[in-house]
């Protein structure tokens, strides 16, 4: 999710671009891009958190909530959250039966569940609670979840990830987020699937030599590899075997990806880069 101040800095770059044209400054300036899409694409998920700092409060519309928690002062808690709207409905699921008979009679309902300490065997019953109530929005609310579960379950825009860890403020905002039927992913949840990407990539880039390495934040600069050549006594065609390998061993198909996978992975520092 980018907001308007990102949209602004991107057409910015475009701008500048427009009024640029050598590919030297094209790619100078493309790295602002892929910076900042880096940042704020991933995420979905800290534009969140930082809206509700932001956004003017509104009332949020009411629901009819199942709690599904085994755990005590969690549902207790959870519970208390919900009574601040006057006109919500409350009621307790102690098991997968129970919550599927109370979906029946009111199948819009928000299920906030610790799916760790109920009876389901694997995510695969969660997606096929949801494909029976696809109208119900399931807020997964638990002490820990494996990041197995994390990747099967959070590309279903009917499930919300929380932890019993996150703070009030957090946890009411992925309540009203749920009510008004959007997709949420708590900020430590979203910082585990952001440091697990990065690490995939550094643990790609280790894979490149020296000499890679090095023709790389060259290129991640804007040289073309003529000039890369030239500053390197190197010839034009080890230059481009150095790029070719480079894309081939990041899994990328133009500067531009070798790039963002450079920044991302801490190979380029992209303060040196804001001209």
């Amino acid at each position: 999710m980018i907001n308007l101040k990102d949209y602004r800095l991107l057409h910015l770059c475009n701008c500048k671009f427009n009024k640029y044209h050598t590919k030297r400054q094209y790619h100078i300036y493309s790295i602002f891009f892929l910076h900042y899409s880096a940042i704020f694409a991933s995420v979905n998920y800290f534009c969140h958190i930082e809206s509700s700092h932001t956004t003017t409060n509104t009332t949020t519309p009411m629901a009819h909530f199942i709690i599904a928690d085994n755990q005590d002062i969690a549902r207790l808690g959870i519970e208390h959250i919900l009574q601040h709207n006057a006109a919500n409905t409350i009621d307790n699921a102690f098991s997968k039966s129970e919550i599927v008979a109370l979906l029946k009679s009111e199948p819009e309902s928000i299920v906030i569940m610790d799916y760790t300490n109920l009876n389901f065997t694997s995510p695969d019953e969660l997606l096929i609670l949801n494909e029976r109530f696809s109208d119900a929005h399931f807020l997964i609310f638990s002490e820990d979840l494996s990041l197995d579960f994390i990747h099967k379950i959070s590309i279903y825009n009917s499930f919300s990830l929380t932890l019993k860890s996150d703070t009030e403020a957090e946890i009411k905002w992925a309540i009203d987020s749920a009510v008004k039927g959007s997709h949420f992913i708590c900020n430590e949840i979203t910082n585990r699937l952001i440091n697990e990407k990065k690490n995939e990539q550094t643990n790609t880039t280790a894979q490149l030599t020296k000499s890679e390495v090095l023709i790389l934040k060259e290129i991640a600069t804007g040289k073309t590899t003529k000039e890369i050549a030239a500053e390197k006594c190197l010839s034009f065609h080890t230059v481009n075997t150095h790029r070719k390998n480079i894309f081939r061993k990041l899994n990328v198909n133009n500067v531009h990806e070798a790039i963002k996978v450079a920044i991302r992975s801490g190979l380029v520092d992209i303060a040196e880069y804001y001209i």
